[in-house]
């Protein structure tokens, strides 16, 4: 194959290869033309006079596929901007029709393998400054369009490109931070049980660990972006479940990202409920541990997913506490009156004495 055998020493016999096979009537044989481009990316990106080129194939051969009546070739159009998303266009004119294009597919496609194909492909291509700006007109569909999507696959690229557009549009998602923390939320804990089942397979890499940690990193950055207070209690329903999780033995690789959810979290709401402020104690013991001979069974308003989270507190973690001093800093902010008020936590423990004693065991470690 001219492509995979020094692409720069074969630069004319490789670009008219691929002029000839994209250029095909033949529906195969384009789409395997476009299937290969994509599979040689770093081939192609180490060969300047093939990727250079690039631009020209793509305005000429696969741009106009997007409104290809065959599925599989709008599919493969949308993978090849996947791919090459972020080459430089020398006309940005080019570029606004590549991002009106998989808009389209994304909005617009009776299939939902294009719609999805496309939705992780706009991370890709918003790789360009340009593109951040060509975007935003159409930011409210893309935005219904993720949500609809989530509603139907779970897939991590579609999670890495939402963590994307999330991150370049902060301050226009707050229409939709409900419904997007909602979904984040059920992918992360449906993601982490099926993280935590295949983790006992030793060839198991770990993917869907990062997916999941992608989905918190997500809401991190929804919740730090202006959204309204009225929406702040629908959203503390839904981090209450991820955030007990995590304190769980089965959560605690996602410790960190659920402290600086909770964090965002805490730093907007206007006041912390009962069941928000359950946590404090619970991060300083997640420290320090809890006092050998407690017997957390004897306290009774602890539900089932409360006493797994009592049964992960038994060691110290020092090595954590970097991680928890910003939520304690807002916690004791916010709840000033209780702490200095001799308030006391599930074990009748002064909240200003359990404070004292991390600081304490701090200083010793």
């Amino acid at each position: 194959m001219i492509l995979s055998r020094g692409a720069g020493r074969y630069f004319p016999e490789s670009m008219e290869y691929l002029r000839l096979k994209l250029s095909s009537t033949n529906l195969l044989e384009k789409e395997m033309a476009m299937y290969l481009v994509c599979k040689l990316r770093s081939i192609i990106n180490q060969t300047p006079a093939i990727k250079n080129a690039l631009p020209t194939l793509i305005a000429n051969y696969v741009i106009p596929e997007f409104s290809n009546s065959e599925m599989l070739l709008r599919a493969k159009a949308v993978d090849m901007f996947t791919a090459y998303g972020d080459i430089e266009y020398p006309d940005k004119n080019l570029l606004k029709i590549a991002v009106e294009g998989v808009y389209k597919c994304l909005a617009a496609d009776p299939n939902k393998i294009v719609s999805l194909k496309a939705a992780c492909a706009f991370s890709c291509i918003l790789e360009h400054k340009e593109a951040v700006d060509m975007v935003k007109p159409f930011l409210n569909n893309i935005l219904t369009e993720y949500v609809k999507l989530l509603d139907t696959f779970d897939n991590e690229d579609i999670i890495r490109s939402l963590e994307t557009i999330v991150r370049l549009f902060s301050d226009c998602i707050a229409p939709f931070a409900v419904e997007l923390i909602r979904h984040l939320s059920n992918i992360f804990l449906k993601y982490c049980k099926i993280d935590n089942e295949k983790s006992k397979d030793d060839n198991y890499e770990g993917d869907v660990e990062m997916a999941a940690s992608g989905c918190l990193n997500a809401i991190t950055i929804i919740l730090n972006a202006p959204i309204p207070n009225e929406v702040l209690p629908a959203i503390e329903e839904l981090l209450i479940p991820v955030v007990s999780f995590c304190l769980t033995q089965a959560g605690n690789d996602h410790f960190m990202d659920s402290i600086e959810c909770l964090a965002a979290y805490l730093y907007k709401a206007p006041t912390l409920s009962q069941r928000v402020w359950f946590f404090f104690p619970v991060i300083v013991y997640y420290v320090i541990g809890i006092k050998k001979g407690t017997d957390t069974s004897a306290v009774q308003q602890f539900n089932e997913s409360q006493n797994e989270i009592f049964s992960n507190l038994q060691t110290k973690r020092l090595e954590e506490v970097d991680i928890i001093l910003p939520v304690l800093r807002v916690y004791i902010f916010k709840g000033q009156s209780m702490i200095m008020g001799g308030q006391k936590d599930f074990f009748g423990e002064n909240l200003l004495m359990l404070l004292i004693e991390l600081t304490d065991t701090i200083y010793r470690a």
